[in-house]
Parts: C-alpha cells; structure tokens; sequence
C-alpha cells in the first residue's frame, strides 16, 4: 500500500513508523501496523532588490531593514534573498541626503508558509533647477551680455547659460563663472543660490527644486578735475591758477569753476572738456 495525504499547503510530509520515507507500507496477514505522517512548516522567501538611478552610489551603498531590525548591506547585484517565518514584514531604508526612495510591494507584506514575496525599492537621485538672474546697474548694457559657465568642482563644463536661462543639476555645490569682455562694468556681489565670490566666479548651492542666483554688475565710473593756469603777461610764466570768471563743463552739460571736480562719470565713453571765459 501507499499512504499518501492531501491539503498541508506551506507544509512538508514526512513518513515514519511503518512507512518507508515515501509513504509504503506491507501489510501481512495479522499485521497492525501505524504509519506517521509529519508536517512541518516550509520557510517563506523575501527577496529586496535594489535600483539606483542618477549619482554615483552603488546599490551596496544602501542598507533596507526588515520590520525595524538591523540594517541589511545590499548585495553587488542589488538583490537579496532570505528565508523568513510565516508573517507580515515591512521592509524600509533611509535613503541618504542625496536620494529619495521609492517602494513597490514593501509595506506590510504577508507572506505564508512556503511563501514568497519581493520588495523592490528605487533610489533616485534628487536633483534642482538652477535659474541665473543678471543684474545690472546703469550704463547701456543688456542682461544678454553676459554669459555664465558652470562647472563641477572638479572643473567639468556642465553648461552654459545666460539672463533667465535654468539647468537641471544634483543637489550639491558647484562653481559658476560670469563672462567677461563687457567694458565699464565691475562685478559687485552675487546672491541667492549663490555665494563666496571669488573674481568672476561664485559658488551655487543647489537643493532639491528651484532656486536662482543673481550676479549684480554696476557701472564703472570716474572723476574729472580740470585746473586752469593764466599767464597774465605773457611773458611765458603762469602767474595764476583756476581764476575766477572761467568755468568748465563736460561734453556740454554742467557748469564748474576751474579746479572743481566732476563724480560719477561712466568709464569707457570718450568726452570733450570745454571752457567758458
């Protein structure tokens, strides 16, 4: 005979007593004979995969936890795989300052006996739009003069924007440089996402979402003083300096005694000094 048993699904047979290993039994005349069937509980499987998108981190530079216990190193190849208990399991991990987390069937997962079940979990890197804003003070210049470069920190040209333009970057620091060439305008401060200027270049911070940095350019400027000497004989020697009575203006605008000064000229334009008697 062969005894064989149904239902016990999650749940190995082992046979005993008078039962061979795979459920046969003799029987002779007279015989009495008890056969056993045991069951035991089949392990569960858990398998936690692994996906890193953008970055530089590899998949074992993560850790995932199962119902709050210790931390697990993600293998090379991003997957895991264990044996676990009859019961609901939560798997989570903390995903760093760099990259948010995305779970699929992570969240109270039931598995039964002889079970499986698979989390998968997605690390993307978090990334931030960077807006340039030129600001200008004065003078005949346009925000479109100018242009910006940024770079990485270790110096690789990442783009290149003017007024009002934006890319797409990680989250982290990086350098940006404003164009030179425009004449009469000095670089003056920078500000929003950026700081720390250094010449013509500054260091942007960039965050999840959008941020801008402002470089703020202000016209260059000078003074004009004009003194007038007389020779009141003409004997060749300046007897007198600025008298009274001449006056001097610049490209004909303003009225100014010999020996005054003029602010706030802008650099870079050519102007013709003139005089009144």
């Amino acid at each position: 005979y062969k005894v064989t048993e149904t239902g016990g699904a999650g749940y190995s047979a082992s046979f005993s007593g008078a039962c061979d290993s795979k459920g046969n039994v003799s029987l002779a005349l007279g015989d009495d004979l008890t056969c056993t069937i045991t069951n035991s509980a089949l392990p569960g499987t858990l398998t936690v995969t692994k996906t890193v998108i953008g970055g530089t981190a590899d998949r074992e530079d993560f850790a995932f936890s199962v119902n709050g216990d210790t931390p697990i190193n993600f293998r090379t190849d991003g997957i895991n795989t264990f044996n676990v208990d009859r019961g609901t399991y939560t798997i989570t991990e903390n995903a760093g300052p760099d990259y948010v987390a995305s779970y699929v069937g992570c969240d109270s997962v039931f598995i039964n006996n002889g079970g499986s079940a698979t989390c998968a979990i997605t690390n993307t890197r978090k990334t931030g739009n960077l807006y340039l804003d030129k600001i200008i003070f004065a003078g005949p210049a346009v925000d479109s003069d100018w242009y910006f470069e940024i770079r990485s920190l270790t110096g690789a040209l990442l783009g290149t924007l003017q007024d009002g333009g934006s890319i797409n970057l990680e989250t982290g620091s990086y350098t940006i440089t404003e164009s030179t060439g425009v004449l009469g305008y000095t670089l003056t401060s920078v500000g929003g996402a950026c700081s720390t200027l250094n010449g013509q270049s500054a260091t942007a911070t960039v965050g999840a979402g959008d941020q801008t940095c402002s470089f703020t350019n202000v016209r260059d400027t000078g003074r004009v003083k004009v003194n007038k000497l007389l020779d009141d004989d003409g004997d060749g020697t300046y007897e007198t300096s600025n008298p009274a009575g001449f006056t001097w203006s610049l490209d004909g605008t303003g009225t100014n005694d010999m020996g005054a000064t003029v602010s706030d000229i802008p650099t870079s334009i050519p102007s013709v000094v003139s005089h009144s008697i």
